[in-house]
């Protein structure tokens, strides 16, 4: 079962990108970001939600999302990119 979200701009996202690429890119993550991302993406939970679960303020939630968005746009860059080709 996949990991990835089913709507919304995330699923659109996950549509566009290859699923492998997308999920060796969330397996980068930590837990806790990863966590967070999926459940604002996939379980469209808010923020105070997602808080909740893991002992945040709904800001230290958003604050994981956004930091997990950041995070899978680097490595979805740099996915299967020689590393010479870094600079």
């Amino acid at each position: 079962m996949s990991n990835l979200p089913e709507r919304g701009p995330a699923a659109k996202l996950a549509r566009e990108i290859d699923p492998a690429r997308l999920e060796r890119a969330l397996k980068r993550l930590p837990f806790l970001e990863r966590e967070a991302f999926l459940r604002k993406t996939r379980d469209r939970l808010s923020y105070a939600e997602i808080g909740a679960a893991f002992g945040l303020s709904p800001e230290g939630a958003e604050s994981r999302v956004v930091t997990a968005l950041i995070k899978l746009d680097v490595h979805l860059q740099l996915i299967d990119r020689p590393w010479w080709r870094l600079w």
